[in-house]
């Protein structure tokens, strides 16, 4: 079926410009006073406007001879050069249209591709474009450019391996664009664990540097990420670069994968801030490591499983200061925000350890842990010392968060107390109401939208009264938090009144 389609922008400047190019070159060959004279000759020239004719309509035949040939030919012959490219089966269901602008082209739609007998992906939108150069061989699509629009790809975790593989060889000299497309990420039960947005892909090999290149703007795990990967694989060399939008930072890494335990370095940059990672994998176990040295102690280091995924990170710290970690704009808080490790198909244990707090001296060997579970995130064990007066520990916890919209941290603290006389001393508590203890439970609920803090039981040595209740119920009318060490001496000091 012949038809015209739309002229694109980028055709139309393209026409426009050699158009002025020519007609200047023209002028540039004609003076004023002869002008005339040449226009009469060609006008009165009847071969000049034949020949102009001949040739408009070589070219339009020229470019339309595809439009005639046979569409069960047509889809045989585009499936088996397909096949060549991409070592993939291509299934034509509907009728090929053919099209000549912006550039000559075949459209297909409800296109399928099929890897090892399954069913690898379903196109909506398939379009072909032609070179110009040889245009039209007898038995031979001269394929320059390939774009999909509206795909679903599947690929299941035991293909990875060989998706990765796929660039460890010269791939396609064509450029290949994906748009507005989805790739499911699928186990060996056929159950999605991961779904990875597509706005635009684009790959091709680079003859001038010899190079296969991807470009990738999507969305993965509920964030905007932007990749660019460029592969050596003659020298086994591959880099990338990932940007990720929601917490403005980006990350760099080059990897030799020419021995059998690949080895490379990888660079997070954020505010002006550079961290280097050494790491290597093979096909079972990802590990890293910081430079950085804490002692004998990497700054950070970790390990990841892949079957089954799951991951174990630390990070070491000389100190740490609370109010950059978990503040209302701290990078915790942040992360937590953006929601950028929730996804009910991960599972990790992120370990932050301190020995001192530079901003304040009493506190000391901070130990924070976050564990993801199935979707479910809490603090469970996380601990500090405030000097020789207590350790509090989290003993139950789990962060909210419903569509980015309300995001809540419930938890409870538990204070074990070493001396209650020097706990009654820092809050300057009056002597008459300073009975012993030896465990504080508080449980809240503070949301991390709003920085509203809200307390729901206070239990001293696992016993509440009257008197704690409405001091906690007042203290949550008023809509106050507990921000500097004046607010949570009142509060305590309130506590201990009713003891």
């Amino acid at each position: 079926m012949f038809k015209f389609n739309y002229i694109s922008k980028n055709f139309v400047t393209t026409f426009l410009d050699k158009s002025n190019k020519l007609i200047i070159n023209i002028l540039n060959n004609l003076n004023f006073r002869n002008l005339k004279d040449k226009s009469k000759f060609l006008i009165k020239d009847k071969r000049t406007i034949i020949i102009a004719f001949v040739i408009f309509f070589a070219i339009i035949g020229h470019l339309s001879t595809p439009a005639f040939y046979k569409n069960s030919w047509l889809k045989e012959t585009l499936k088996n050069q397909l096949q060549n490219l991409y070592d993939l089966e291509f299934n034509f269901s509907d009728e090929i249209e053919y099209a000549m602008f912006p550039i000559p082209h075949f459209n297909c739609k409800n296109v399928k591709i099929i890897s090892n007998n399954k069913e690898f992906a379903t196109i909506e939108s398939f379009k072909i474009f032609l070179s110009f150069k040889k245009f039209f061989d007898k038995d031979k699509m001269n394929i320059q450019d390939i774009e999909i629009k509206n795909s679903k790809f599947v690929i299941y975790k035991q293909e990875i391996k060989d998706l990765i593989h796929f660039f460890d060889k010269k791939i396609n000299e064509n450029e290949l664009v994906i748009k507005k497309s989805k790739i499911f990420l699928k186990n060996k039960d056929d159950e999605i664990y991961l779904i990875v947005n597509i706005d635009k892909i684009i790959s091709l090999y680079e003859n001038q540097s010899q190079k296969n290149r991807l470009n990738f703007e999507g969305e993965i795990f509920n964030n905007q990420i932007d990749i660019i990967l460029t592969n050596d694989f003659l020298y086994k060399d591959l880099f990338f670069e990932i940007i990720l939008k929601e917490i403005r930072g980006k990350f760099l890494s080059e990897l030799d994968y020419s021995k059998k335990i690949n080895q490379g370095t990888l660079s997070f940059l954020q505010s002006n801030k550079v961290y280097n990672t050494r790491y290597e994998f093979d096909d079972e176990t990802f590990k890293f490591y910081s430079e950085k040295k804490i002692g004998n102690l990497d700054s950070y280091n970790g390990k990841i499983n892949f079957i089954p995924f799951s991951s174990n990170i630390n990070l070491n710290l000389k100190n740490i200061d609370l109010k950059n970690l978990i503040g209302d704009n701290a990078i915790l808080t942040e992360i937590l925000k953006s929601n950028i490790f929730s996804n009910e198909n991960l599972n990790y244990n992120f370990n932050i350890k301190s020995k001192d707090v530079s901003n304040h001296r009493k506190l000391k060997d901070l130990d924070l842990r976050m564990n993801f579970n199935r979707s479910t995130l809490n603090f469970d064990n996380s601990s500090l010392v405030f000097k020789d007066i207590l350790l509090m520990k989290i003993i139950n916890s789990e962060f909210v968060n419903r569509n980015n919209r309300k995001q809540n941290i419930f938890c409870e603290i538990e204070f074990f107390i070493n001396d209650s006389d020097k706990l009654y001393k820092f809050f300057q508590t009056k002597k008459i109401h300073r009975k012993k203890i030896n465990k504080i439970n508080i449980t809240f609920n503070y949301d991390l939208i709003n920085k509203i803090l809200n307390i729901e039981k206070v239990k001293i040595d696992n016993e509440s009264n009257d008197g704690i209740e409405s001091i906690v119920n007042e203290f949550n009318k008023t809509g106050d938090n507990l921000k500097n060490r004046i607010d949570l001496k009142n509060f305590f000091n309130d506590i201990a009144s009713e003891l």
